[in-house]
C-alpha cells in the first residue's frame, strides 16, 4: 500500500486565502459562517465586519466542487460591487492551478468549465426565479425597499426545494421589513440566528474610536450595535 498523504487542516487552508484576500486572519465567526451547514441562516451584523468577503470565499468554495451560489443586493450597483469587491479579489488570491478554468466571466457571473457558478443579480424577483442554486444569498436583506423583500425572499425561497442553504445577512434597517421579522423570531427554530457585533472582529475594535466619531446615537445604534 502507498503512504498516505499529509492531513490537511481545513481551517489553515481557510485561514491562508483570507489572508491572500484580506491581508489578516480570519476571526471566528468567518471560520463559523462558512462551515455552517444549517438550511436556514439569518445573519444581524454590524458593520464593516468582514462578512460580504466571508460570502465571497464560501461561493467559490461551492464553485470548486461544481456548485452554483446565487448572492442577491438592494440594486444593479451592489450587485456590481459584490462581485468586483468580494468575489474577484478572492479569484485573484486562489493558486491558479487550483482554479479550473473560466467559461464565462462577467460583471455579474463567474461560470468554472466545471460546471461551478458564482452569480451576482440585482432586486429583480422575476429574472432571479427558475435557477437552482445550492447555496443562496439575500445581502443587506433589509435594504430590500417597498416590499421587494417579501418578492425577492418568496423567489429565494423556492429554490431551497433543492438547495443546500440559505443565507439572510444584513445590517439592521428599520423594524417592520423581513429582515427584521424573521431575525425577532418569524419562523421559529427553522432558522439558525446568527448575531455578529463589531467587539467580535479584532481588526475593527482598533479603529471603532475614530469611527464612531462619523455617527450620531440613532445612527451608531443601527450600523454598530444590530438594533
Amino acid at each position: 500500500m502507498g503512504e498516505e498523504g499529509p492531513v490537511v487542516d481545513a481551517d489553515e487552508i481557510l485561514s491562508a486565502i483570507f489572508k491572500a484576500v484580506t491581508g489578516g486572519l480570519p476571526e471566528k465567526y468567518q471560520l463559523a459562517l462558512i462551515h455552517n451547514r444549517n438550511r436556514r441562516v439569518i445573519v444581524n451584523k454590524s458593520r464593516r465586519v468582514g462578512l460580504s468577503t466571508t460570502i465571497g470565499i464560501k461561493a467559490f468554495i461551492y464553485a470548486l466542487q461544481g456548485k452554483t451560489t446565487i448572492i442577491t443586493a438592494p440594486g444593479l450597483q451592489q450587485s456590481r460591487e459584490i462581485m468586483s469587491k468580494y468575489i474577484e479579489p478572492v479569484l485573484r488570491a486562489i493558486p491558479q492551478q487550483l482554479l479550473p478554468p473560466l467559461l464565462e466571466d462577467t460583471k455579474t457571473i463567474k461560470r468554472f468549465v466545471t460546471g461551478g457558478e458564482i452569480v451576482s443579480l440585482p432586486n429583480n424577483a422575476s429574472t432571479t426565479r427558475g435557477r437552482s442554486p445550492h447555496l443562496i444569498v439575500m445581502d443587506e436583506a433589509a435594504q430590500f425597499l417597498n416590499g421587494t423583500d417579501e418578492e425577492m425572499f418568496q423567489a429565494l425561497e423556492a429554490m431551497l426545494l433543492t438547495g443546500d442553504q440559505l443565507i439572510l445577512i444584513s445590517t439592521p434597517f428599520g423594524d417592520q421589513n423581513l429582515f427584521a421579522r424573521k431575525w425577532r423570531g418569524e419562523g421559529g427554530d427553522t432558522w439558525d440566528r446568527i448575531r455578529v457585533h463589531y467587539s467580535e472582529s479584532s481588526r475593527l475594535m482598533a479603529l471603532i474610536p475614530e469611527i464612531r466619531k462619523g455617527y450620531d446615537d440613532i445612527s451608531w445604534s443601527q450600523e454598530f450595535e444590530n438594533e
